[in-house]
């Protein structure tokens, strides 16, 4: 099977039991209201998420903004981990590419790169990606950074992150 292919399929056995799980992976709003709040958005602004999962963004989305087609920030929610380490720099560069300048690529994300926490989580991380796609060892900075300057917030203990970056105008 293909390593798309097996992402998907991966994802697809998990996606029915997503909400359920979300506790075991500590996911929970408040990570991804920070997320949200990372992209600075405001009423009428465009956003385009990134491997939008199950949707459980869009209320804190349509909160904020309309729909456009061109997009004032570009939100990676959860999704960073489960692109192909090959191709990550490739959708990296189209997202930013459609972003308009001055706006905001943001990535909330998990992982066990940066964490001080890593000899205890890790082992746990591996765990739990058989059980959801993503890799616990993303680090995406070194791809973000040469965007331009990074910002990072972690969150819970820097087991999720989020990262932003501002497109420069010209």
């Amino acid at each position: 099977m293909a390593r798309q292919e097996a992402i998907t399929a991966q994802y697809d056995r998990v996606a029915p039991w997503y909400r359920a799980l979300s506790p075991l992976f500590l996911i929970n709003p408040l990570m991804r209201r920070k997320a949200v709040a990372a992209m600075a958005l405001r009423p009428g602004d465009a956003v385009l998420e990134v491997g939008v999962g199950s949707g459980r963004n869009l209320p804190y989305l349509l909160d904020t903004v309309d729909y456009e087609r061109d997009f004032d920030a570009v939100l990676f929610s959860l999704s960073y981990s489960v692109i192909p380490a090959d191709v990550r720099p490739t959708a990296l560069d189209r997202a930013w590419e459609r972003l308009r300048p001055g706006g905001r690529l943001v990535v909330l994300d998990g992982g066990v790169a940066r964490t001080r926490l890593r000899p205890i989580i890790a082992p746990i991380a591996r765990q739990l990606t058989k059980l959801g796609p993503g890799n616990p060892d993303t680090n995406p900075i070194d791809d973000l950074a040469r965007l331009g300057e990074v910002v990072s917030r972690p969150v819970l203990f820097d087991i999720y992150f989020v990262y932003t970056v501002v497109k420069e105008p010209g």
